[in-house]
């Protein structure tokens, strides 16, 4: 509507000045009555576009700018360090499973032996029941490794090459003990030297001192 305004508005100036030089040109009978009819009609015109216009938007304003607003602009943010885990007291607690799980294979091994020696009927159980039906000690390895492992993944912290190079060191000294048993029983009827007996001994205490330095060194 303001633009309707706008285009009267010239066109009432151009008429007043056309109608000055030569009223006849637009009908008018004098100069004085052309002044009179575009006068009135651009003032008209005038008022209609300042009451029509679109208004002005405001002008934006600048932002002040202090030392303190450009210390907080430039400051960086401080996030608080993350609260740290006591990996000694988690250790600790890790190698108390992995010590009693080793020592309860050396427990196994002193039984199997005392079996041997005397020439009791338990060791054949002792196979059965622990290398062949349901491998009952490699269990017992995954169990104790499993538990430690996760006391490390609650904690978020990377468990140590230690703790799988014990499992696999006590798994090969399992094995040693499933031979050393097989052995035994088959000493009886003079098919395994007393030799190698000695040998499969020899064997479980290697793997088994090996597990136990592995324990050791989780707690380095």
């Amino acid at each position: 509507m303001s633009n309707l305004f706008a285009l009267l508005f010239v066109a009432s100036l151009v008429g007043l000045a056309a109608a000055l030089i030569k009223p006849s040109w637009l009908r008018l009978p004098s100069r004085k009555m052309a002044g009179t009819v575009f006068g009135i009609a651009a003032v008209v015109t005038l008022v209609g576009y300042s009451m029509t216009a679109p208004p002005t938007p405001p002008k934006p304003t600048q932002p002040v700018v202090t030392e303190k607003s450009v210390q907080a602009a430039t400051t960086t943010a401080i996030t608080p360090a993350a609260p740290t885990v006591d990996t000694k007291a988690l250790a600790k607690s890790a190698i108390g499973t992995m010590t009693a799980t080793t020592n309860y294979f050396a427990s196994l091994f002193s039984d199997a032996k005392q079996a041997a020696a005397t020439q009791g009927t338990d060791l054949m159980t002792f196979r059965n029941t622990n290398c062949i039906q349901s491998n009952a000690m490699y269990d017992k390895i995954v169990q104790a490794y499993t538990n430690v492992s996760n006391l490390y993944y609650d904690a978020h912290v990377t468990e140590p090459d230690a703790l799988g190079t014990w499992r696999d060191d006590l798994g090969n000294a399992a094995s040693d003990l499933c031979t050393y048993a097989s052995d035994a029983i088959d000493a009886r009827v003079g098919s395994v030297s007393q030799t190698k007996l000695n040998t499969d001994q020899q064997t479980f205490t290697a793997d088994l001192a090996t597990a136990r330095a592995d324990v050791q060194a989780l707690g380095q």
